[in-house]
Formats: C-alpha cells, sequence, structure tokens
C-alpha cells in the first residue's frame, strides 16, 4: 500500500547552480546532500555502475525536491515545452505573488509573463524558468495547501 509522497526527483546540469536557485531564490531548505561514487562491486547491477553522483534534498512544507546532478556520465537535455508528453512544472504558493514575482525577476529570474488572473474569483499564477529551464509556477491559490 502506497502511503505518501516522498519526494520529486529532478536531474540538474550543475548541482551548485539549481541548489542555489532553490534555497536561496526560491527558499526551500535543503535537508539532505550527499556525493557518491559507484565505481567498487557493490554497484553491480544496480544500474548505477560507474556514476559519480551528487545528490540534494531540499524541503518546503511537506514537498520534498530532490536535485541530480550525474557529475560523470551528462545526459542530454530534455524539450520540456508544456505540451510535450512527460513535461512538468513545480507550483509555489506565494502570499503576495506580486512582491515574489518582483523579487525574482530583480534576481534575474526568467518568467513567461507577469502574474495574470485565471478569472474573476479565480487565483493569480504566472510561470517561470529554473536555471535549467524547468518551469514553475507561482500562484496565489491556497486550496491545496
Amino acid at each position: 500500500m502506497i502511503t505518501g509522497h516522498n519526494h520529486t526527483s529532478i536531474t540538474v546540469s550543475d548541482m551548485d547552480t539549481m541548489l542555489s536557485f532553490y534555497r536561496d531564490i526560491v527558499g526551500m531548505k535543503l535537508v539532505d546532500s550527499t556525493e557518491s561514487k559507484h565505481d567498487d562491486d557493490s554497484a553491480t547491477g544496480s544500474g548505477f555502475e560507474g556514476l559519480h553522483m551528487k545528490v540534494v534534498k531540499l524541503k518546503m512544507g511537506a514537498f520534498v525536491l530532490e536535485l541530480v546532478d550525474y557529475v560523470n556520465k551528462k545526459g542530454q537535455k530534455l524539450d520540456t515545452r508544456p505540451t510535450n508528453i512527460g513535461s512538468f512544472h513545480i507550483g509555489f504558493t506565494c502570499s503576495d505573488i506580486h512582491a515574489v514575482y518582483a523579487d525574482m525577476v530583480a534576481k534575474g529570474v526568467r518568467f513567461k509573463s507577469a502574474p495574470y488572473s485565471w478569472g474573476e474569483g479565480r487565483p493569480s499564477a504566472c510561470y517561470g524558468l529554473d536555471p535549467d529551464s524547468n518551469r514553475f509556477e507561482l500562484t496565489d491559490d491556497t486550496k491545496f495547501e
């Protein structure tokens, strides 16, 4: 029986850059950091043989985001346009979406648009890009908190 969400993972191009973004700009708390090299017999059959990995876990509320950097075996950048199958975004709730948006823009974060309303009585939202161009959403919708 599945009892809950453990974490969501993103493979990243550069750990320092992505950690700085999610910790220092988004405001997530670093809760775990490991670095490992799978170069002995214990890795046999794991699918990770020969890998040098950096892994961090960040937390905001009950949400845990895992960032994984395959240091010595970089893969290819995926086409994560919103309409492509497998594309994703991470949604963050804001108490003042306009202030958060302005602060992030001042820090050089790229956005697709300024915050906009989905209609009368509906929440506001906007979409930005992290340093690897993964989409995230800012919203003032609190019904899922």
